[in-house]
C-alpha cells in the first residue's frame, strides 16, 4: 500500500446510511494501475474506452496516480498530467460505485488541487464524461474556450502553497 499522504490528512464524512463516518486518506500511488486494474475500474464506472498504452505512463509528460482509501480499501483514483507551472489534466477520475454519493468525489477533487497546487500548478484542465458536467460545474469547473469540450478551473494564487515531494 502507498505511503499516506500527509498534506490531506483523514477527513470524516457523514454517510446517508447509519454507520459510522468514513475516514478517507488521499496518497500518490507508488506506481501506475495496471491495464487489468484500470480496465476493471473504468468498468465499474460503465465506460467502454479501452485503455492506451500512454494512458498508464507517458514519456514526455509527468503522470501521478493518486487514489483515495478507506481503511486499506481504495475507492477511488485519478490520473494527473502535471505541466508546471502551467496546468494539470485530470483524467480518469472514477470513484467505486458502492462509495458513490457519499461526498468522497468532492473531497477527492479538492485533495487533488491542494495536490496540484502544492507543485506549483495554476489551473487544472478535464474532459468530462457524458452525466458529470454538473459536478465538475458545481466545483467551479467552466468551459475551455479554447478547448471544445473540456473543462478547466483556475487556482487561486493566493492559495496557499504547500511543499509537496515528488515521490521517488
Amino acid at each position: 500500500m502507498p505511503q499516506p499522504f500527509p498534506v490531506c490528512g483523514w477527513m470524516q464524512i457523514a454517510m446517508k446510511t447509519p454507520v459510522p463516518p468514513l475516514q478517507l486518506q488521499f496518497q500518490a500511488m507508488a506506481h501506475a494501475p495496471t491495464v487489468k486494474e484500470l480496465t476493471a475500474w473504468r468498468k465499474d464506472a460503465g465506460w467502454s474506452v479501452p485503455v492506451q498504452p500512454n494512458t498508464l505512463e507517458h514519456p514526455t509528460v509527468v503522470v501521478r496516480w493518486v487514489g483515495v482509501w478507506i481503511d486499506r480499501k481504495q475507492v477511488a483514483i485519478a490520473r494527473l498530467e502535471l505541466t508546471p507551472p502551467r496546468f494539470c489534466y485530470v483524467g480518469d477520475l472514477i470513484i467505486a460505485t458502492p462509495f458513490r454519493r457519499r461526498g468522497i468525489g468532492s473531497w477527492f477533487l479538492e485533495a487533488i488541487e491542494k495536490y496540484v497546487g502544492g507543485h506549483g500548478i495554476r489551473s487544472l484542465l478535464l474532459q468530462p464524461e457524458t452525466g458529470s458536467e454538473a459536478f465538475y460545474q458545481a466545483h467551479h469547473y467552466v468551459s475551455d474556450p479554447y478547448r471544445p469540450g473540456f473543462l478547466k478551473k483556475n487556482l487561486s494564487p493566493l492559495q496557499r502553497k504547500m511543499f509537496v515531494p515528488y515521490p521517488a
